[in-house]
């Protein structure tokens, strides 16, 4: 009977052993789980973090896109301008070379005229 209760008692300790192995176990398991959870949560937070810094960067390069845009267009005006510049410039050019020719023709109608009433006096003078 002593060999039962000593038997017993063995038994009863492996199964405390069992029982103590099992628990750590389940901590150690639990134990994953919980980081698992935190690695997944991690992802996924990461993941919105890396889609939103996406988003923005697909909102500055639209902005910067619309940046180009504006500037391109402000450089064709800028061309433009100066064509138009150039342009009204050489129009200017002309006619100020046109108006000296009139002044130029001007003075010679003038002096042409003095000249032909000096030579029409000096002719009637001669007469006389």
């Amino acid at each position: 009977m002593l060999a039962i209760v000593q038997n017993f008692g063995q038994i009863r300790s492996e199964l405390d052993d069992i029982k103590q192995e099992f628990l750590q176990e389940q901590s150690a398991i639990m134990d994953k789980q919980s980081q698992a959870s935190l690695v997944q949560l991690n992802a996924e937070s990461s993941e919105y973090e890396l889609h939103d810094i996406q988003s923005r960067l697909a909102g500055k390069q639209h902005e910067l896109d619309a940046a180009w845009e504006n500037f391109t267009g402000m450089q064709q005006n800028l061309v433009d301008i100066e064509q138009e510049i150039k342009q009204k410039s050489s129009e200017k050019q002309v006619e100020i070379l046109q108006l000296k020719n009139q002044q130029d023709d001007t003075r010679l109608a003038d002096l042409f005229v003095k000249e032909s009433k000096e030579m029409r006096q000096r002719l009637r003078d001669g007469r006389k």
